[in-house]
């Protein structure tokens, strides 16, 4: 009855205080967060079994708790922390510059370097790892694990207008320092393809344009040469030919060259109006007079061929310039079906209102192409009405910069999409770096919101227990202080010993809890104590505390470092970390920072008020 009577309120807040550390996980979003809280039910479950049975046995048992030893007493003072106490108790200032010697490197050291890289969960002779290694060599961890933009619709998402918002989504994407390549429906290889393109399709028609000027050039000059022979077979069958005939060969020449005049018309306005439909249209009219001098000059060769030898032979020479003619009468149907064709093109782009915001026109037949056909189907999914985008980053995807540049992406895409046809649509992200970036967010809201619970409750309960406010704020500041420093030894341990990214994302999160839950019952032994012996005065009070509950506070710090200790054989990282962290903090906290720090604060302040006084 009398262990429970002094010590049953020590108990009680002192599984009350770790009760509360992890009872506030419970608050956490995240689950794996959250299935810690079991501890919490553990340490209610400890409690009542505390009060219940474990008296019972001790009834029942009486001395024999403590065979095989006979002799029941109290224990020895400890002279480690005698020694301590009267370094931070009479001589507070030495106390903290010893404390700050110990720390500050460590504090140093930390830059809070977080890893969200799982692959370093595993052995590396895994062969998982070894699989993502020799792809990493081969391509480049960034194209084997690509951020992927997924966007769904309710329509039909390959069409023109969609796909053309789609090339200049992945255009703006692509611009961005941080991504090396877009590879999508409109990207298939990762490059820009040029003829979707309205800059280029132009460029194209232009040269298209240029060479029917050139073909008009040389639809002339085959014309002229076929007028200056007319003229001379005119001239030569003058006088063995009846008049009749020598006319109409001359005036198919003259005809002829009307119909120069008319194609160097022509081909003057593609010059300087390029008004490809109009020239189309003139085209088919002088085709049209190309056919009837053709027709002409079959009809004259036919009338001469009774003629004279001589004029025979010119009537077959006659018949060639009416092949000519006919050749050249389908040069122009050629040229006059590019025109159109090009004047189609023209009036498709200008009715595109895509265009404008895009830069990119979509020509229906690459819809209608069998190969463009295979590469939809290997972006869509969902019958067309979704498709994705791969994103490679130049960063490695597990890193922070990978999780920053797929933050940096998910704005952009959000930015751009606004005012196009993508707005309505669902837009979402995928991928290695994009899932790292959710799980980034999520945690650190989380651990900001359970590092806040946990303080007040801590605060609360120690201002209830202690009847002061100042010393739980030393207490907590204590805590802080350790858990810090053990950051610093395990990242120095991790990072710059053994050479990993940082210390992995659930590291702080964990180690915070058990440091904290676990530091402060050492804080509650010491100090309830102190609540007993402050009547002999401030310092003579935590001097006598500290001798008598040292080897209780260091007893426990050994046994709980050699429960955690056990984690870091385990060859699982974060384990191995979370273990560095806890027996690291615990050992600082048990030896430096509960018998130097915090006596010497306290102390100070002592000091302070009775020079005021």
């Amino acid at each position: 009855m009398n262990t429970y009577r002094t010590a049953g309120k020590t108990l009680f807040f002192s599984g009350l205080a770790v009760f509360i550390g992890f009872a506030a996980i419970g608050f956490a979003d995240f689950k794996i967060y959250q299935s810690a809280v079991g501890v919490a039910v553990g340490i209610a479950v400890l409690l009542l079994v505390l009060y219940t049975f474990v008296p019972f046995l001790m009834a029942v048992m009486k001395q024999k708790l403590f065979w095989p030893s006979k002799k029941v007493g109290s224990h020895a003072d400890n002279k480690l922390w005698g020694f301590l106490g009267k370094l931070s108790i009479f001589r507070p200032v030495v106390s903290l510059i010893v404390v700050a010697i110990i720390t500050v490197p460590f504090l140093v050291i930390y830059n809070n370097d977080i890893s969200f890289n799982n692959v370093d969960e595993i052995s590396a002779d895994a062969d998982s790892v070894q699989g993502l290694r020799v792809i990493e060599t081969g391509f480049g961890i960034g194209n084997a694990l690509p951020v992927q933009v997924v966007i769904d619709s309710d329509e039909e998402i390959v069409t023109p207008e969609i796909l053309a918002n789609i090339e200049a989504l992945s255009r703006y994407i692509a611009w961005m320092d941080e991504v090396d390549k877009v590879i999508g429906i409109t990207r298939p290889a990762g490059e820009e393809l040029d003829d979707l393109y309205i800059d280029n399709q132009l460029a194209q028609l232009g040269e298209g344009l240029d060479e029917a000027v050139d073909g008009t050039t040389e639809l002339e000059e085959g014309l002229t040469q076929i007028s200056d022979q007319l003229r001379q077979i005119s001239g030569q069958v003058s006088g063995s030919a009846s008049t009749e005939s020598t006319g109409s060969l001359g005036e198919a020449a003259d005809g002829i060259d009307q119909i120069n005049e008319q194609l160097g018309g022509v081909s003057q306005q593609l010059q300087q109006t390029q008004d490809v439909q109009t020239a189309a249209q003139q085209l088919a009219g002088i085709q049209q007079g190309l056919s009837q001098i053709s027709a002409g000059l079959s009809e004259g060769a036919t009338e001469l061929e009774g003629a004279s030898a001589q004029v025979g032979e010119l009537s077959s020479g006659l018949g060639q310039l009416a092949d000519g003619v006919d050749e050249i009468t389908e040069g122009i149907t050629e040229l006059r079906e590019g025109l159109t064709e090009s004047a189609d093109f023209a009036n498709k782009v200008a009715a595109a209102d895509y265009v404008r915001g895009t830069g990119v026109y979509i020509p229906d037949d690459l819809l209608e192409n069998d190969d463009f056909q295979e590469v939809i189907d290997m972006y869509t999914f969902a019958g067309g009405q979704g498709l994705s985008l791969d994103v490679n980053l130049k960063a490695d995807p597990y890193s922070i910069e990978g999780i920053d540049a797929t933050r940096e992406i998910k704005t952009a895409v959000t930015q751009f999409v606004q005012g196009t046809p993508l707005q309505d649509m669902s837009i979402e992200f995928a991928g290695v770096s994009s899932l790292n970036s959710d799980l980034e967010e999520v945690s650190s809201a989380d651990f900001t919101r359970t590092v806040m619970i946990i303080m007040v409750g801590l605060f609360i309960t120690l201002m209830i227990l202690l009847r002061s406010w100042t010393q739980p704020i030393v207490i907590i500041a204590g805590l802080l202080l350790s858990y810090y420093t053990s950051l610093g030894i395990a990242e120095l341990v991790f990072v710059h010993i053994m050479g990993y990214s940082g210390l992995s994302w659930a590291v702080p999160f964990f180690g915070f809890v058990m440091l904290i839950a676990l530091g402060v019952d050492y804080s509650i032994f010491l100090f309830d104590r102190y609540q007993e012996e402050k009547k002999l005065g401030v310092r003579e009070g935590l001097m006598k505390s500290m001798v008598k509950m040292g080897s209780v506070i260091i007893t426990a710090a050994i046994i709980l470092s050699g429960t955690f200790g056990a984690m870091m054989p385990s060859g699982v990282l974060s384990l191995m970390q979370i273990g560095t962290v806890v027996v690291s903090g615990l050992m600082l906290f048990g030896l430096v920072i509960l018998p130097l720090f915090i006596p010497a604060v306290i102390s100070l302040g002592e000091s302070k008020d009775q020079t005021k006084e």
